[in-house]
């Protein structure tokens, strides 16, 4: 299906029918801005309309004060301030929704092979890790739907 997420009949006709929303969109680079908001508005306004209960969210790190010592904390912040912002209204706005969500979380994304083979927690990042690639954050999240599982959790997945 082709069309766009800031079409309302666009997204509730696509979200009709289903099991659950994955929802990997992104923002307008580190531009202040609100359009994820506004974009995930409308996924849950078409989640309700056809009683589809379950989404996997991506974020991005920072949202829930995960990255680790000091200096990455103000770094991050100051470079990528609006980006986290948006990305904490967006899983805000998901966890006050009454859906059941998996919101992933990595540092940092990176092209690469699927692997299967990654750190999950439920505290910040995994230990560590630095980096995961596309195709293993992409299998979290469909392996998560499937299996049913980290239901109502924000997970930090690294390598």
């Amino acid at each position: 299906m082709v069309g766009s997420v800031l079409d309302k009949d666009n997204i509730a006709n696509a979200i009709k029918g289903q099991d659950a929303v994955i929802s990997c969109l992104g923002g307008d680079d580190n531009n202040k801005s609100t359009i994820l908001t506004y974009m995930i508005k409308i996924v849950v306004d078409g989640m309700n309309e056809s009683s589809v209960k379950r989404i996997a969210y991506i974020a991005t790190a920072g949202i829930e004060n995960e990255m680790p010592g000091l200096l990455a904390k103000i770094l991050v912040s100051l470079l990528y301030k609006n980006v986290i912002d948006d990305h904490k209204n967006v899983a805000n706005y998901i966890k006050k929704s009454n859906l059941e969500y998996t919101i992933a979380i990595p540092l940092s994304l990176v092209d690469g092979d699927l692997t299967k083979s990654y750190r999950k927690t439920t505290e910040g990042i995994p230990r560590g890790g630095r980096n995961i690639s596309r195709k293993d954050v992409a299998h979290f999240l469909l392996d998560s739907i499937e299996n049913d599982t980290h239901v109502n959790e924000s997970i930090g997945l690294a390598y």
